[in-house]
């Protein structure tokens, strides 16, 4: 099932772009990577995926800002936040905005590959 399943990850950060991209690989995930808010708007609209793993504090918009503007969009792409600033108002703020989850960086890999998975069951139902 997981071959099927699509994931975005959105981060700035080259090397954590590029880890979360091979664990989520390694784990048998599609995978689109994506350095900004922007370019994911950009390039993603005609694409279905299965859960998006964004950080919060990314340059332009905000992980924050992306997960409202999919939600005012009609997109209900299930939205795993991630962030290294454990600030409890912003990530009151990031469920707010329709996060599934926060996770704080660094992320057990384990913690990651199950809150990606719960965004896939959700995912899943909504079809």
């Amino acid at each position: 099932m997981r071959l099927n399943q699509l994931i975005a990850v959105v981060e700035d950060d080259d090397s954590v772009r590029i880890a979360l991209v091979r664990l989520l690989r390694c784990h048998d995930y599609r995978v689109a990577a994506f350095a900004s808010a922007e370019d994911f708007l950009a390039e993603s609209q005609e694409t279905e995926h299965d859960c998006i793993v964004a950080d919060i504090c990314l340059p332009g918009l905000s992980g924050i800002d992306l997960a409202q503007q999919l939600a005012s969009s009609g997109r209900t792409t299930p939205i795993v936040m991630i962030t290294a600033q454990p600030d409890a108002e912003v990530q009151a703020r990031a469920l707010r905005s329709g996060a599934l989850q926060v996770l704080l960086k660094p992320i057990p890999k384990d913690q990651l590959l199950e809150a990606v998975g719960a965004a896939c069951a959700k995912a899943a139902s909504q079809r």
